[in-house]
């Protein structure tokens, strides 16, 4: 159940057949309902937003002359078409033509081209028609060779004829008897006029005699022969063109089917391209669809009121949301404040996603599966069943009552209104609450203050207003969320110029308890308003902190890591020096092999046990940065190759005192603990083949130059290069320097500058002159 009428779907339709070209596009606008299937809404609004798209790439197609190919083969029962029939059927099958060809054109636009790939042109179709008829219409020789010949046959008799009659005319002797010296045709045959009476001189075949019986026409007996010649000619031109049609329309007879597809789907190009026309011309989008009976509208605005105003930007959009936190919306305020054209719109542009149109609002709004959208709005008398404004009210509400549920969406505009206040306020609030009790979800909109409480104090209902400038006494039609709205009547009618003397009666009448009720709602307004930008303030702040914290953690981070890598750095080098320094003595034992036993043994052990110590104190600061762990060996065997911890290299054991071991380096032999060994496993094995590395690589001077460029960056990206930049500037002595990031947004040029203010050797910075780059750059000058 759809309330069609009652919330305009009607007149969007109407809107889109204007743009429409064909009476088959029409009648499918026409059709056009919500449908129940998500995949085929989904299906139908994403081929309308990729001819939204291709609409926008330029391009632009005429399909006017489109005829129901379907409905004429039905009815024609000839065997022959006349040559307005063939003009119906060459009509679309040049428009097919044309769209095949355009499409064939068209690169991308997948669902397009899947959508009207079985479009055929039928080129042999529009030659042969061009072959046998002119633009006006008239049968061109080419139509046949027979008809070429018969037409060259007549014409070539027909200058004989004149030929004959003109020297005849022209003949003294004859001269005497001519009434005038013309010739024309009678019955389709050449004649002469003669004077009365002279026919017997002249002979041949008396035609006709003229009406002021003076001239006798006569067909001269030496064309009788050519004037029964044409006759001849003219009835087998007429038997040719038959021919001809006849064979046309035996051409086109078996592509009837063809023909009848063709312009099904050029019926479906024109409501797809009409639909995407109005959509751009509404700046509308596809939204999400979705399973649930939800409402998440963003940004939405009303399509007939920015056809009204032929603008956009001139109708404000409102958000709402429905169906997950609450299901029921009260929506107060002033009259003429805009009240009935949200209800509208909400119902209005829901029909027309589900009836897969994209609609004029935020892309990322969510429109659910309704079965039910009903509306309740304006003031209605039914004159055929007498009944009243209240009684068409109550009849809507009750339709309304008995297909609630929890898909359907409701929406009544003064509830309870054209009766006794008292009794109307209690009737609207059992009717909503019977709606609440079904789940349903919909827009509300009154001035009773009993509906608004009960909105405050029920969970599924929220209230809602439309804002109203108690200033300058009129509404400014903006959406408030989460507060009722007064009616400001008294307002309205001071803002409209009622008399001064009668607002302040009205004002009297009214008590002191309203006007404290519309105080009170403009003083929320207010608090709502500094809570707002409070919380708005504070929230910037707790995310400008957290971006902080998040930098200077990583910021930290970098440096811990930058400290360990340097440390570890110089212990290998320190290694590396030890391991070269191992190799030199080596070298040098045949010079101590000179010594005695007893000094060269104990200068050898000496010399090992320092370099011992001082790898393994290299070992255990290295491993310690590093966080390595070893695993020591239990069982040693001779030729087992273990890993030695204190030199942090590969050797092979070459004998085993107790809890000593000798151990051969690349060459090099010395005693060593077993705790000073451990197992070796692959990743210490490609360690030893790659060793000695270097792990942080060198650092370079600094560049600094005077200029940044950061156009283009993301804040996260500039802000390293920024801090580079500084550091650089900083340590070369640089003391004004210049960023240049771009005019754009000027989103990148408020965080660059917000970052500056924390580097504390900036001392200032500032916007150059426009001739020097103006707004899109930023100089920084540094401290001393």
């Amino acid at each position: 159940m759809f309330s069609f009428e009652k919330l305009e779907f009607n007149k969007i339709k109407e809107l889109i057949k204007e743009r429409a070209f064909t009476d088959l596009g029409k009648d499918k606008i026409d059709s056009m309902t919500p449908m129940k299937n998500l995949q085929d809404i989904t299906s139908r609004v994403e081929l309308i937003s990729e001819f939204q798209s291709i609409l926008k790439e330029g391009l632009s197609i005429n399909l006017d002359g489109l005829t129901d190919l379907n409905g004429f083969f039905k009815e024609f029962k000839s065997t022959v078409m006349s040559f307005e029939e063939f003009q119906l059927v060459i009509a679309n099958v040049r428009i097919g033509n044309k769209l095949a060809e355009r499409l064939k054109d068209i690169e991308g636009y997948k669902l397009i081209k899947d959508k009207f790939n079985r479009l055929e042109a039928l080129p042999e179709i529009s030659a042969r028609y061009d072959a046998i008829f002119s633009p006006d219409g008239d049968i061109l020789d080419t139509a046949s060779k027979e008809l070429q010949r018969l037409r060259r046959s007549k014409r070539d008799t027909r200058a004989g004829i004149q030929r004959t009659l003109n020297s005849k005319l022209n003949d003294a002797k004859f001269e005497k008897f001519v009434q005038e010296k013309i010739i024309t045709t009678r019955g389709d045959r050449y004649v002469i006029p003669i004077k009365e009476g002279k026919a017997k001189f002249v002979g041949g075949v008396i035609q006709e005699r003229s009406s002021s019986g003076s001239s006798i026409y006569i067909e001269p007996p030496e064309i009788v022969e050519m004037n029964n010649k044409i006759s001849m000619l003219k009835q087998s031109e007429k038997e040719e063109i038959f021919r001809i049609f006849k064979s046309f329309t035996d051409m086109i007879l078996p592509l009837k089917k063809l023909l009848i597809k063709n312009t099904e789907l050029i019926g479906k190009f024109d409501f797809f391209y009409s639909n995407a026309s109005f959509a751009n011309y509404l700046k509308a989008n596809r939204v999400e669809l979705v399973k649930e009976a939800i409402l998440e509208l963003k940004e939405v605005r009303h399509p007939l009121l920015i056809h009204q105003l032929q603008s956009v930007e001139k109708v404000i959009p409102y958000h709402l949301e429905m169906g997950e936190d609450y299901n029921m919306l009260i929506l107060s305020g002033p009259n003429t404040g805009g009240k009935t054209v949200t209800l509208k719109s909400t119902g209005l542009v829901t029909i027309m996603a589900l009836s897969g149109l994209p609609i004029p609002a935020d892309k990322e709004s969510k429109i659910g599966l309704f079965q039910n959208i009903v509306a309740d709005i304006g003031d209605e008398q039914s004159i055929e069943n007498s009944l009243s404004t209240f009684a068409s009210h109550i009849t809507n509400i009750k339709n309304m009552v008995e297909c609630a549920n929890n898909k359907t969406l409701v929406l009544i505009d003064e509830i309870g209104s054209s009766t006794d206040p008292e009794q109307g306020s209690a009737l609207a609030q059992a009717v909503l609450e019977e709606l609440v009790k079904a789940g349903s979800k919909g827009i509300i909109t009154t001035h009773f203050t009993a509906l608004k409480v009960f909105a405050e104090k029920h969970k599924s209902c929220r209230n809602a207003s439309m804002q109203f400038d108690s200033k300058e006494h009129k509404p400014t039609y903006r959406f408030v969320f989460g507060l009722p709205g007064d009616s400001f009547a008294i307002d309205v009618a001071d803002g409209l110029g009622l008399k001064v003397d009668i607002i302040e009666r009205a004002k009297e009448l009214a008590g002191t308890q309203n006007i404290e009720l519309t105080s009170l709602i403009k003083k929320l307004e207010e608090e709502k308003k500094n809570l707002g930008q409070v919380t708005y303030k504070h929230q910037l702040q707790v995310a400008l902190l957290k971006g902080r914290e998040e930098e200077y953690k990583k910021k930290i981070k970098e440096l811990e890591d930058e400290a360990k890598a340097i440390k570890k750095k110089h212990l290998e080098e320190a290694q590396r020096y030890l391991i070269d320094m191992q190799k030199e003595l080596n070298n040098d034992l045949d010079h101590i092999k000179k010594l005695d036993k007893k000094e060269r043994k104990e200068q050898n052990q000496k010399a090992l046990q320092r370099l011992s110590a001082k790898h393994r104190e290299i070992t255990d600061r290295t491993n310690e940065l590093s966080g390595a762990k070893t695993r020591n060996i239990s069982s040693p065997k001779v030729g087992m190759k273990v890993w030695v911890i204190s030199f942090e290299t590969q050797a092979t054991i070459a004998e085993i005192n107790g809890k000593n071991v000798i151990v051969d380096m690349d060459g090099i032999t010395f005693k060593t603990k077993l705790d000073n060994i451990s197992y070796l496993d692959k990743k210490k094995e490609t360690a030893k083949k790659d060793s000695p590395k270097v792990i942080v690589s060198q650092s370079v001077t600094p560049q600094s130059t005077f200029e940044l460029k950061i156009l283009g960056f993301t804040f996260d990206e500039a802000r390293i290069e920024v801090n580079d930049f500084i550091d650089n500037a900083n340590i070369a002595g640089l003391k004004k320097l210049r960023i240049v990031h771009g005019k754009g947004t000027g989103a990148l040029r408020q965080k660059v500058r917000q970052h500056l203010q924390r580097i504390k050797c900036v001392k200032t910075f500032y916007t150059p002159p426009e001739n020097a780059g103006g707004s899109g750059v930023t100089i920084v000058e540094l401290k001393d």
